[in-house]
């Protein structure tokens, strides 16, 4: 299994706003969109929790498309992740779906 991938949030930040990918989070019926969102795969991410790695609803900008597929950093390529789906963002991995 490869190590998780290291990111500098404010690097990543220079190019989209965390309201901006924060907005990409899914809304779930029932809980407050500016506390609480689910990734792509379906795991909690807590807004207080960006880069936050020891907490299970910690989250960190990633790319959409990796950059070693041809991916850029900017806004409309990057979203939320739970830190847990770290290895979701190059696509190598099987990731777990939590609902």
């Amino acid at each position: 299994m490869n190590a998780p991938i290291s990111f500098d949030i404010r690097e990543t930040l220079l190019q989209a706003s965390e309201d901006e990918i924060w907005a990409k989070g899914h809304i779930v019926p029932g809980y407050d969109p500016a506390i609480l969102r689910k990734d792509d795969y379906g795991w909690w991410m807590r807004r207080s929790e960006l880069g936050n790695g020891s907490s299970p609803q910690g989250w960190f900008v990633a790319m959409i498309l990796p950059a070693h597929l041809g991916g850029r950093e900017i806004a409309r390529n990057m979203r939320p992740l739970n830190i847990a789906n770290s290895y979701a963002s190059d696509w190598t991995h099987n990731v777990k779906i939590r609902a």
